[in-house]
């Protein structure tokens, strides 16, 4: 898991570059795969929304393929799945759904992140938010300062990506991305009971779903039944 810098190096030194991959191409091949994987993540999300919706998909994956806001296209798979998926499969999407939503959360952090390197740190790229940064500078102009790279920025919002979390996270993405295949085909019409069976214990067993299953199965239990009329 990514840490602050002041945790990680308090005291090192840094320089913000536009061309990382230049000085850490180990990292900037990571990076690519994390955007590259959720890239696919998010094709996947429209695939598995057309097999929810059926005879109806060609004006749903018109509708989701329009909207390029992440929570938007979110709530248009949560309606269609609410309305055409019961019970326990209802659950398993949702939960499927909610491991994906974190996946593309990372890939959409990274993608728009400002990145910087440290000699200190030959393994690492430092991620600095944007707003952060932008904060700095908005800082010394009002002070009437130059506006220097990396002036400013407290090391508790600057992060260190090791090599290890980048692949963590294309890892993560890519688990979300075989889940999503393997609900396609537990969907599908003509799918034989024992596979059926068999694919949904598969996506169960998956440590990321039974975490978010074991949430949704919580949340159930801690909102109380509305009385009958």
């Amino acid at each position: 898991m990514p840490q602050p810098l002041y945790k990680v190096s308090p005291r090192a030194a840094f320089y913000i570059s536009h061309t990382p991959s230049r000085d850490r191409l180990k990292c900037a091949l990571l990076i690519a795969d994390v955007i590259s994987a959720g890239s696919y993540l998010e094709v996947w999300l429209g695939a598995v929304l057309a097999r929810i919706l059926g005879t109806s998909a060609e004006t749903g994956i018109a509708m989701y393929m329009s909207i390029s806001n992440a929570a938007a296209q979110r709530a248009v798979i949560t309606a269609a799945a609410t309305s055409l998926l019961k019970g326990e499969d209802l659950d398993l999407f949702m939960a499927m759904l909610q491991v994906a939503s974190k996946a593309r959360g990372k890939r959409n952090t990274i993608a728009h992140a400002i990145w910087a390197c440290s000699p200190d740190l030959p393994d690492s790229l430092l991620l600095i938010p944007p707003p952060v940064y932008l904060k700095s500078h908005s800082k010394a102009a009002a002070e009437e300062l130059p506006l220097y790279q990396g002036g400013g920025i407290d090391f508790k919002d600057i992060y260190v990506y090791k090599e290890s979390d980048l692949s963590e996270i294309v890892a993560q993405a890519t688990r979300s991305i075989n889940n999503l295949q393997s609900f396609d085909f537990y969907l599908h019409p003509d799918q034989t009971e024992p596979e059926h069976d068999r694919l949904r214990k598969t996506l169960c067993a998956e440590p990321d779903i039974q975490r978010e299953l074991l949430r949704i199965q919580r949340g159930r239990k801690s909102t109380p039944t509305p009385p009958t009329q």
